[in-house]
């Protein structure tokens, strides 16, 4: 048996168990140097062909500036309450829970900046930690990028992926350089069970969980803060097992790292000679539970071609449907017959750049206010690609 099959077997085994003795699993741990240097490749090629899951230890500064932004802003004292007054509020799937959303994007390698008020209501030292958080996620991203490039080894004849003009990506590279990445920081509240009722329905809901894999190519996010039991182990994040005869299991991140999940989108849209596997994951937040999280999507660009039967259609196509139909839950079909939904909100458009001293990234200004925006900035959505939730219980 060769050294990477054996490794497969016995992280699988591990994960198995971890998850049939109702304990947290780790996640495959690399260093920034490890993937830009072609490091333990034959590795990485195995996650992403079978869970699709990594994470990605920053340097010194991130666990500071995680906890300065996450725990201390969005949960803590400084900001809190106030904090929320600057986000959209979203009621999810289950009543019981909130979102709260504050959104920006990166646009191929700039990014937005953050909303003027931010600043107003959390202090400067928050919105500069905050900024902070999104610069160590663009460092991952980009390691993360350039290892998927030398491992992918495509020929001058490789194509990734079209354009609707005939273009051609052979790199995921010239994909990320071209397209505008969202990015989300998340207050999620799940409210106190008010009677038995409500704790029975709980109960029983909890017992399967809503399993779903995201679009775009992969999604590049911080280990949540739990507000409540900041100290303790998130193990809200639940993984399905790779394999059929696997259980799902509840992963605990790496407090100093960031976490990159293959989408849909990189298993379904792009030409790759190997393999990508999107990662099927749930989240389960206990009744009362508080937690603040950041992220960031990578896409394509708007004119990729994403979809090619039953008939051809580009990323900004898929996006008309939805807003035509006026419904955040409008399907269209991924290349394999699977379904991807696109959920939508709307943030200002950006005009101008901004040489900000503070920050290694340069960042675009804010417009003056809403009567400046086109209405052609309603690109700012998370899409998942929806699996029908499994009926069978979790034990």
């Amino acid at each position: 048996m060769n050294t990477m099959l054996s490794w497969l077997l016995t992280s699988t085994f591990l994960l198995s168990s971890a998850a049939l003795c109702g304990a947290s699993s780790a996640v495959p741990t690399f260093e920034v140097n490890d993937l830009l240097s072609g490091r333990r490749a034959d590795e990485l090629s195995l996650i992403l062909e079978t869970t699709g899951l990594l994470a990605v230890r920053m340097p010194n500064g991130f666990s500071k500036d995680r906890e300065s932004a996450l725990l201390r802003g969005m949960c803590g004292s400084e900001c809190h309450d106030d904090f929320l007054t600057v986000t959209n509020e979203t009621p999810l799937n289950d009543p019981s829970t909130l979102r709260n959303t504050l959104a920006t994007a990166t646009v191929g390698e700039v990014p937005l900046p953050l909303p003027q008020e931010l600043e107003q209501v959390c202090g400067a030292h928050v919105a500069q930690a905050m900024d902070a958080l999104r610069d160590h996620v663009s460092t991952a991203t980009n390691a993360f990028v350039h290892a998927l490039d030398r491992l992918l080894n495509l020929s001058p004849d490789d194509v990734l992926m079209k354009n609707a003009y005939g273009n051609r990506y052979q790199s995921v590279s010239k994909i990320t350089a071209s397209a505008t990445h969202l990015e989300h920081f998340h207050i999620y509240s799940k409210k106190e069970h008010s009677n038995q009722e409500d704790v029975d329905a709980w109960s029983n809901k909890d017992k399967s969980l809503f399993w779903h894999t995201d679009a775009g190519l992969f999604l590049a996010f911080v280990p949540a803060v739990d507000c409540q039991d900041p100290q303790g182990a998130d193990q809200s994040f639940w993984m399905d097992s790779p394999s059929k005869d696997g259980a799902p299991n509840a992963l605990e991140f790496p407090t100093d790292s960031v976490i990159i999940m293959l989408g849909a989108g990189a298993e379904h849209w792009l030409n790759t000679p190997v393999p990508l596997k999107a990662t099927r994951h749930a989240v389960r937040m206990e009744p009362g539970q508080k937690r603040a999280w950041y992220g960031m999507m990578t896409l394509v660009p708007d004119e990729a071609i994403v979809q090619e039967q039953p008939q051809q259609r580009t990323f900004k196509e898929m996006q008309n449907a939805m807003a035509t139909l006026g419904d955040r839950s409008a399907k269209v079909t991924s290349g394999d017959g699977s379904h991807v939904s696109i959920g939508c909100g709307a943030v200002p458009e950006y005009l101008g750049l901004d040489q900000d001293a503070a920050s290694p990234r340069r960042r675009l200004q804010h417009v003056n206010n809403p009567n400046d925006c086109n209405n052609q900035t309603n690109f700012f959505c998370w899409m998942s690609c929806l699996d029908i939730p499994d009926s069978e219980n979790l034990d």
